[in-house]
């Protein structure tokens, strides 16, 4: 027997399977238009109080609504964290902090509606917000579900639009 042949990689061991190519989606974000907090801007859910603070009358009663339809047809996502940990020295300077921003999926298009309907209402309240789209996985993926995804985002992980 040669010695090619003898030192052959995958010798005796079954082929890997490769993994299933992701579908070719746009992701949809809504984050505050101007604040940032360490470098991070937040969603529309994060400002939810400060709108009840200012809110009155039907805007109060369509934000209610809106938060209750997104209680009961959005579920919370399973982990905010990268499934590899970044390691145990950086894991201990971050507390573990939630590092996560949320994405819907482009063809969860009644929750899109919603939370487009969601911004509006915040908007009347003072509250500016706007919408980013991704061609790509925005970035490290941590949780997924057939209506979004949550990442630990990239630099440039999305257009502007």
């Amino acid at each position: 027997m040669s010695r090619r042949l003898r030192f052959k990689r995958n010798l005796g061991r079954p082929d890997v399977t490769p993994t299933a190519r992701r579908e070719e989606l746009r992701y949809v974000r809504f984050e505050h238009a101007s604040e940032v907090v360490l470098g991070v801007r937040y969603g529309p859910f994060s400002y939810l109080s400060d709108a009840r603070e200012v809110l009155v009358g039907d805007d109060e009663a369509a934000l209610e609504e809106l938060v209750s339809w997104f209680d009961e047809h959005l579920d919370e996502p399973s982990r905010m964290v990268p499934f590899r940990d970044v390691g145990e020295r950086r894991a201990r300077r971050r507390k573990r902090e939630a590092l996560g921003q949320c994405w819907f999926r482009e063809d969860a298009a009644a929750h899109i509606a919603k939370a487009r309907a969601l911004v509006a209402v915040l908007e009347r309240a003072g509250i500016p917000f706007v919408e980013r789209w991704s061609r790509r996985l925005p970035g490290k993926l941590c949780s997924e579900d057939g209506v979004q995804v949550v990442v630990v985002p990239y630099r440039d992980a999305y257009d502007e639009g």
